[in-house]
């Protein structure tokens, strides 16, 4: 069987709408015409996936995708395994945060501003709030200033912090002399 990710798109695609185009597949999925067509063929071959021939249709549709039971079922397999995975990814990010979290207390580190507006800022902010009240978010560097403690970086050098805590992938902007500390 092909990975999951493309099988599972085209699987819910064609449930909500059997008688889409590959085309409308395609730009419904994010994948390309080929790929699309490669996913129906394997479906087809596997039994998930019934084509049908429609004749006369006004708007030039040729096939019907049905379903098969065995490819509903294949459907709510594969998104119970992508749950599983990313509760299980969520659950070790929370843990290895937490750690960190205890670390910086363990080092001193009492005030913090927050690099970037991510997931993971919900995350830190949260798990601070819960388990961790030795450490004061000061505020959060996000250049959108969408988030709703959202400062700007040209302040940091007067906050008097310890550290930033980066919370995306670069932090790229950070004044001299300012220490990071890395959680992804």
């Amino acid at each position: 069987m092909m990975e999951d990710h493309s099988t599972l798109s085209v699987l819910e695609s064609l449930s909500k709408s059997p008688d889409l185009p590959q085309r409308r597949i395609a730009a419904d999925t994010g994948m390309n015409l080929a790929k699309v067509n490669f996913v129906l063929r394997e479906l087809e071959g596997n039994n998930l996936v019934k084509r049908e021939r429609v004749c006369n249709q006004p708007h030039g549709l040729k096939y019907l995708y049905l379903l098969t039971s065995a490819g509903i079922t294949e459907k709510s397999r594969i998104a119970y395994r992508n749950l599983q995975r990313t509760l299980a990814d969520y659950t070790w990010t929370e843990r290895r945060v937490a750690d960190s979290l205890i670390s910086m207390v363990t080092k001193g580190v009492r005030r913090v501003v927050l690099w970037g507006n991510t997931n993971i800022t919900d995350l830190v902010m949260r798990l601070i709030s819960e388990n961790c009240r030795r450490i004061t978010v000061v505020g959060v560097v996000d250049p959108t200033g969408r988030h709703p403690r959202a400062i700007d970086v040209s302040i940091l050098p007067a906050l008097n912090l310890d550290v930033v805590v980066v919370c995306e992938a670069e932090a790229d902007g950070v004044p001299e002399g300012i220490e990071l500390w890395r959680l992804v």
